[in-house]
């Protein structure tokens, strides 16, 4: 397994919503709007074509449902993180539990995707382990704030803009037109301030992950204290402090992906921490 080509979650998930939404839909709408055509313009009986829509409506029911199924099996065994892929899937053509809980596949077939999925994990988890080990061992703690790169770039286009009103102004002679291009300077500047403004908020420090535990937004929680904390849907943090509510963070725009924060999590609850250390 580990030889074959895998793809990634976001094409796993879009495979998935093609065989089990899509396709299913196609379907029941060409035959919707055939039988319509027949109704009205060949004076085909509604009666027939109440019938055989609502047998071809049954029927790719039963084929979306069947294919709830094929496509888990194939995912977990063609995925580079099947759990991605999964939640991603939970989160569109599988949101209602109802539907992944009448999907039409045998016990063989249910066997072959625990095995796979659970395969896969583990691979993923070595690698995390791997990758974080190699990319963050050295860094304690690390803390992720909001990325504010193009910020920095809006901040250097006002200040150019402000340099050539400032040039300009002391060039032209016409009183009327330095009034004009000082009052676009102030409101300029307010915009400066408020661009600079804007970058130290988003410099404070959203999560810091040590051997110790996580502060998100403020809260510390020791690694022992949490019941869960994940990465799901690739841009959700999930976490949940023991016997208390499940709680979520939106990952985005932040200095570190979410793929980043996965392994970070996963190698330092992993770690043994050091004596002493604080």
């Amino acid at each position: 397994m580990e030889n074959k080509t895998l793809v990634s979650a976001n094409k796993a998930h879009r495979k998935g919503l093609w065989l089990v939404r899509i396709w299913p839909m196609v379907i029941t709408l060409l035959v919707f709007g055939g039988l319509t055509y027949a109704s009205v313009q060949m004076s085909f009986p509604i009666e027939w074509s109440l019938i055989i829509f609502g047998a071809v409506s049954f029927i790719c029911f039963i084929w979306s449902l069947r294919s709830i199924g094929t496509w888990k099996k194939w995912m977990a065994a063609n995925t580079v993180n099947p759990k991605t892929a999964l939640e991603m899937a939970k989160a569109s053509f599988l949101k209602h539990g109802w539907k992944e809980n009448l999907a039409i596949w045998g016990k063989a077939a249910k066997q072959q995707f625990r095995e796979d999925f659970d395969s896969r994990m583990e691979l993923v988890k070595q690698e995390y382990l791997k990758d974080a080990k190699e990319r963050y061992s050295h860094k304690r703690p690390v803390s992720v704030h909001h990325r504010f790169s193009g910020l920095m770039w809006m901040l250097l286009f006002e200040v150019i803009v402000l340099t050539g009103l400032v040039l300009l102004f002391l060039s032209l002679e016409d009183n009327v037109m330095r009034i004009i291009l000082g009052l676009v300077f102030i409101l300029g500047f307010g915009g400066v301030l408020y661009t600079i403004k804007t970058i130290w908020k988003r410099n404070q420090t959203i999560i810091e992950i040590t051997l110790h535990g996580i502060t998100i937004t403020g809260k510390h929680y020791g690694w022992i204290e949490l019941d869960n904390v994940d990465i799901v849907r690739s841009d959700t943090l999930v976490y949940q402090k023991h016997k208390g509510p499940e709680q979520e963070l939106k990952l985005k725009n932040l200095s570190l992906s979410a793929d980043y924060l996965d392994e970070l999590i996963l190698f330092y609850r992993t770690e043994n921490t050091p004596i002493g250390e604080q």
